[in-house]
């Protein structure tokens, strides 16, 4: 979602995944949000887990449960 160098580390993609859950919890019920990232997309991954995603192993997915 962000690919400016200066944005970058900042903390605005997990602001920005937690502003698109609250925006999913307000119009879709649901109870779990899935996300598969590209696996060298490291950055990516990581900001998923900021946001307090959990990665399932088996499934090479993360989740969040709502």
């Amino acid at each position: 979602m962000i690919g400016e160098e200066a944005y970058l580390g900042k903390g605005y993609g997990r602001e920005s995944v937690r502003a698109l859950i609250k925006e999913v919890e307000k119009y879709t019920p649901t109870k779990r949000i899935i996300v598969q990232p590209e696996c060298d997309n490291k950055a990516s991954r990581n900001t998923l887990v900021s946001a307090g995603f959990l990665y399932d192993e088996a499934n090479d997915v993360y989740y969040k449960n709502l």
